[in-house]
């Protein structure tokens, strides 16, 4: 957890020095059973990266991949199970 959050910390502050990136956000509302879908979708995603990451030679850059999927809810979370 720690880990996580120092890397997002320095997303946080390349962000905020106006590094260049991809840097987006999107609040939404959707169903508990879409918010577990949106994660699966997510997590397909990091494993496709990381099939790109692994064959990728050489190594010439350092990148950083930072994403947050959260359900807002303090309560009866959707992501409580996952």
């Amino acid at each position: 957890h720690a880990l996580k959050v120092s890397w997002t910390r320095v997303a946080l502050e390349r962000m905020a020095a106006g590094a260049p990136g991809n840097f987006g956000y999107s609040l939404f509302a959707a169903s508990k059973a879409d918010v577990q879908r949106l994660r699966e979708v997510h997590l397909e995603y990091v494993r496709a990266m990381q099939q790109i990451i692994a064959a990728s030679k050489p190594g010439e850059c350092v990148g950083l991949y930072c994403a947050q999927l959260l359900d807002l809810a303090s309560t009866t979370n959707a992501l409580d199970d996952a």
